[in-house]
């Protein structure tokens, strides 16, 4: 479980930090290698940009204190929070498919499923677990 949530909270983490710090080199260059999956989508806003990065560093707080913890109760709700932004992002660029290269599409869709099949995994995991406090075995 802790890796799982570290493997979620790692990119949300990474991703926030680049948003906040350097939103307009997002918009141009993300996700890098030549690639470009932002721009393509409308205009640039610094605003919406820096707010998304600080949501982001919001929700990876969340899913890096459950990984420290792995209390039941907040592992449940970090995924579920990734899980409803996973699946919100990924239905907005599937609502808006054809903005760039059926390629970069598939890309882009296939990175941000990521963010659903993971969590929901996790809770699939979670669900066949007897609940209590803590998810992590205690030596006694």
């Amino acid at each position: 479980m802790r890796i799982g949530l570290v493997a979620l909270a790692l990119p949300c983490t990474a991703l926030g930090v680049w948003l906040y710090l350097e939103p307009h080199t997002f918009y141009a260059d993300f996700p890098g290698f030549g690639a470009h999956w932002v721009s393509p989508m409308g205009p640039y806003s610094q605003h919406a940009f820096s707010d998304f990065g600080g949501a982001l560093l919001g929700l990876s707080l969340v899913v890096w204190a459950a990984a420290r913890s792995l209390e039941h109760g907040l592992v449940r709700v970090a995924l579920l929070a990734v899980l409803v932004w996973g699946t919100a992002h990924f239905t907005y660029h599937m609502m808006h498919l054809n903005m760039m290269s059926t390629v970069a599409d598939v890309e882009n869709q296939t990175a941000l499923s990521y963010f659903i099949i993971l969590p929901a995994a996790l809770l699939i995991d979670m669900s066949r677990t007897k609940p209590r406090r803590s998810l992590h075995t205690r030596p006694t």
